[in-house]
């Protein structure tokens, strides 16, 4: 009878110490980047209910960039994002409206750089090439 509860306590100590997992679908995820070619790796966030000041979430993104979190419930989920880079430490947020079958409705208002960065850059390379020649014929004519 001994050897059977040890057995039994054995076997019950030896599952204590067993990893077991799940898998599951349904999650929301986020790239996070520099441009479309640099990933914002490891970069730090955190991810917060609606209407919830403590963060549901926190951690750091993956090799390529990305964060996932599945929510609890339907509403607008912010992100706060914490990204370095060679120049610094780069900070964003945004949000991420959830609806009520807990997939993801839309997203909040992109930055505006993010939205035209080709009409930003081909304007200031419009800007710079007119200022540079505008210097270049000035300095032609007072020598």
């Amino acid at each position: 009878m001994k050897k059977l509860i040890f057995l039994a306590i054995f076997c019950i100590s030896a599952y204590a110490h067993i990893v077991q997992f799940d898998v599951g679908s349904g999650g929301v995820y986020a790239s996070i980047f520099f441009d479309k070619n640099t990933p914002a790796k490891y970069s730090e966030y955190e991810i917060f209910a609606p209407d919830a000041s403590l963060a549901f979430a926190r951690g750091y993104t993956d090799a390529r960039g990305v964060l996932a979190f599945v929510p609890d419930r339907s509403g607008a989920w912010r992100v706060d994002v914490k990204a370095g880079s060679n120049h610094g430490e780069h900070k964003a947020t945004f949000v991420i409206n959830v609806d009520e079958n807990l997939t993801v409705a839309s997203v909040g208002q992109k930055p505006l750089y993010s939205s035209y960065s080709a009409m930003f850059t081909g304007l200031a390379l419009i800007i710079g090439l007119f200022g540079f020649l505008y210097g270049f014929k000035n300095r032609q004519k007072n020598t």
